[in-house]
């Protein structure tokens, strides 16, 4: 081991779930026991189809469904590729308009972006302080050229949760479908999709305990739904291919314990309202950057002033606990969360954020752990780590015998982009077993694509008592951006694999 973890605390939620053991069981008992195709008319096939249509009554019950209305797919980020490719794909030239939020999820986001280069109309609504919509936002916006608005129903990196029913009803007013990503709500607050009004809706099992890789798309009885995936008559033909039985049974539990996970809301709402609390005791000028109410209950977005939020991940890392920078570097050249920049935080702020979401696991000794492990780091007393500047690292700071330059980026990283010459490589999934071959009389420089991995791999080097450790502020991305020429010229000479 390469250090001594005290205590082990998950607090990202929001990313994903433990699989729960109800869950575990379920997917088991049909990888052992079911192993039929569901769409052979034998009695092992029969069997499958008929695990698959109790996970569709399970899903269905969850989200005041009905049963025919639920299609199974790989997860919320396939549904809103669906939804969007397809009904903007088949719109009328006149009526080729999407209206979208600029908080979405990459998984729409990306796609709005996508379809905008293919001649779509996206038109961004705007939203407040908290990335919330105001319906006379949406309202202004909605004409004949409108063909879907998507807008989801609970922000993932600030809880805010969107008045989508009021939305909804605005866009029917003009006739025009309505779609809410709604992956992190579900097992947060009630979800009643015919409630909400809404003609398409996408979930996530693995947000509420379920297995990865499995995820549900509500389509309202009526609502036009034409395959995303061609090749079969599975899902009543619009999703193609041999349906994945152990995960969809697995989705089904899932769904089948947000009866249960609502019920525990208000002790989930009581750790969040704990942990706010010390984590301002330990930081008073601590800014919240989630909204006080009309907020999911387990999740907090924290801007730490004059904090960079990769050091404290790293620092809180070290020490056992599991948050999120809530995407604030991306992988596109170390930028700032979207969702942060939307709601009016500048880059600086928003590198300056942390996402922290709990469940009802969460107990109030790990809160008072990690309260007290950022008020350690804010007082100076995690073990000091120096910034080096993409600016800095220049020719003459890559040929100094003094700097000892330590690409920790994974494989795949490495093949999408060159490092930095000079450098040596190890690999951060296993980067404790090489720690030993590293000097410790030199100036070591950690590297990574953004900056995140490097803070992880710098600390876990000061904690080791290497004397002078830095690391790279934004990654070679950042790097790449700011010395275009000399990356030109030399990224990938002379590296050295460690390992």
């Amino acid at each position: 081991m390469l250090f001594k973890r005290i205590r082990q605390v998950y607090l990202d939620v929001n990313a994903t779930t433990p699989v729960a053991p109800d869950v575990r069981r379920r997917v088991a008992e049909v990888l052992d026991e079911h192993p039929g195709n569901p769409s052979s008319a034998y009695r092992l096939g029969r069997e499958a189809a008929a695990l698959i249509e109790r996970a569709r009554a399970e899903v269905a019950a969850a989200i005041h469904a009905n049963p025919h209305e639920v299609v199974f797919n790989s997860g919320a980020s396939e549904g809103n590729n669906h939804v969007l490719r397809v009904i903007t794909a088949r719109a009328p030239a006149p009526r080729r308009r999407l209206l979208t939020t600029a908080v979405e999820h990459p998984s729409v986001r990306a796609v709005a972006e996508e379809l905008a280069g293919e001649g779509v109309v996206v038109t961004w609504l705007p939203v407040d302080r908290y990335g919330r919509v105001r319906p006379d936002d949406l309202a202004a916006l909605l004409d004949d050229s409108v063909c879907l608005v998507s807008c989801m129903l609970a922000n993932n990196e600030l809880g805010t949760i969107n008045p989508v029913r009021a939305l909804a009803a605005l866009a029917h007013q003009r006739g025009i479908p309505f779609h809410a990503d709604c992956a992190q709500a579900l097992g947060k607050i009630p979800v009643d999709v015919h409630e909400l009004g809404v003609d398409y809706a996408t979930f996530s099992a693995h947000k509420v305990f379920g297995p990865k890789g499995v995820g549900v798309l509500y389509a309202r009885d009526g609502a036009p739904l034409h395959p995303f995936i061609s090749g079969g008559q599975q899902e009543q033909g619009r999703r193609a291919g041999t349906e994945s039985t152990h995960n969809i049974a697995g989705c089904g539990a899932a769904f089948a314990l947000v009866p249960e996970l609502l019920a525990k809301v208000p002790i989930v709402t009581a750790r969040r309202t704990a942990l706010l609390a010390r984590l301002r005791a330990a930081m008073p000028e601590a800014i919240e950057n989630s909204p006080a109410e009309g907020v999911v209950p387990n999740t907090l977005n924290l801007r730490f002033p004059g904090v960079q939020n990769a050091e404290l991940l790293a620092f809180l890392d070290l020490h056992g606990v599991s948050v999120s920078a809530g995407s604030a570097c991306s992988a596109q050249g170390g930028k700032p969360s979207h969702v942060l920049t939307a709601i009016g935080l500048t880059e600086a702020e928003a590198q300056e954020s942390l996402r922290l979401s709990l469940s009802a696991e969460t107990s109030d000794r790990d809160i008072e752990y990690v309260a007290d492990l950022v008020g350690r780091f804010v007082r100076g007393e995690a073990p000091a780590v120096s910034l080096v500047s993409p600016g800095q690292i220049d020719a003459a700071f890559l040929d100094d015998d003094r700097n000892f330059l330590l690409d920790v980026r994974l494989g795949v990283e490495r093949r999408l982009m060159k490092g930095l010459p000079n450098s040596h490589e190890i690999p951060f999934l296993d980067f404790s077993r090489w720690l030993e071959r590293l000097p410790r009389d030199r100036n070591i420089v950690v590297v990574c694509s953004t900056g995140v991995d490097a803070a992880i791999v710098a600390y876990a080097l000061k904690s080791r008592s290497f004397p002078h450790v830095g690391l790279l502020v934004g990654g070679l991305l950042a790097w790449r951006a700011a010395h275009r020429a000399l990356y030109r010229a030399r990224a990938g000479a002379n590296v050295t694999v460690v390992s």
